[in-house]
């Protein structure tokens, strides 16, 4: 058996905001019928080939908000996305008020801190 594909799905604490940040900063549509969003708290995004799913369920556990990459070296999860532009994708973000890191010579950059899910 071949895996198809892999969809993630979060665990927010604001789907809204959630939902708010995916589309302004990433480009991610509502796939999931708007009604899934109000009655689940629900949503199923997605941004080309790329999709995600949003739960609304009390927002991941404290021990994720706890962990500071830069003396932890266990993540319980890590997401890469590869946008078709990092640097535009890196000032676009800076631009709408979410704390970056500066670019590196590879053009990579994380955002770290914004909306909490």
């Amino acid at each position: 058996m071949r895996l198809k594909r892999l969809t993630p799905m979060l665990n927010v604490l604001d789907i809204e905001r959630s939902l708010d940040f995916y589309r302004e900063i990433v480009g991610f549509e509502l796939a999931s019928p708007r009604q899934a969003v109000e009655e689940w708290r629900w949503a199923w995004i997605k941004a080309g080939d790329c999709e995600l799913m949003l739960s609304e369920s009390g927002g991941p556990a404290n021990q994720v908000a706890q962990i500071d990459p830069s003396h932890d070296e266990g993540w319980p999860a890590i997401y890469y996305f590869y946008p078709e532009d990092v640097v535009a994708l890196h000032a676009d973000v800076k631009r709408k008020g979410f704390q970056v890191s500066e670019t590196s010579e590879a053009g990579e950059t994380i955002v770290r801190r914004g909306i909490e899910f």
